[in-house]
């Protein structure tokens, strides 16, 4: 956690933001970033990608150091991993200006009733290989996604996801950049 509150202080200090300006960018109270950058609370995977985003970067990006290298396979111990309380990601291609599609493995924990809307640029697919996913659009409701069913998400749209039931809901997702 502390690497991630003084990256985060690093970050908003190159860009000349105040915690203030930082934090209304990111929709998120002054406080809590405050708290964060102290290394005093952990935010969560949501809430980090709002204040990467204020700061024109991505978790991909954030977390790590790697470069492309026009490579063609890329080792599990070359994939940035990100987790919280209810989620954990595994990003399987480093960010860089060669690669084009975001690709990821998640899974979300049971009974991660928790939804944080969040929008992307480019549109947002998945399959559902165990448990259940469900999707929320705001403006539109829930979609439940079982084991073996795929989704798809325009860019654009607000929407975020929970897993309501007993058992780890695991998926592979992927989105052009």
């Amino acid at each position: 956690m502390k690497d991630i509150s003084i990256k985060l202080k690093h970050l908003r200090m190159q860009k000349g933001l105040t915690l203030n300006a930082l934090a209304v960018r990111a929709g998120i109270a002054t406080s809590f970033l405050s708290k964060i950058e102290k290394g005093e609370a952990s935010p969560t995977i949501v809430s980090l990608k709002k204040i990467l985003g204020a700061l024109n970067k991505d978790l991909e990006e954030f977390f790590s150091n790697k470069t492309n290298n026009n490579k063609t396979v890329y080792k599990s111990s070359e994939m940035s991993v990100v987790s919280d309380k209810d989620k954990r990601w595994v990003f399987a291609f480093p960010k860089s200006p060669d690669i084009k599609a975001q690709l990821s493995y998640e899974e979300f924990y049971p009974h991660t009733k928790k939804i944080e809307l969040e929008t992307h640029h480019g549109d947002i697919c998945g399959y559902v290989l165990e448990g259940e996913l469900t999707i929320e659009i705001k403006n539109e409701g829930e979609y439940k996604v079982r084991k073996g069913e795929a989704f798809y998400v325009k860019g654009g749209k607000l929407h975020g996801a929970k897993n309501t039931i007993d058992k780890t809901a695991k998926l592979i997702c992927a989105r052009i950049l």
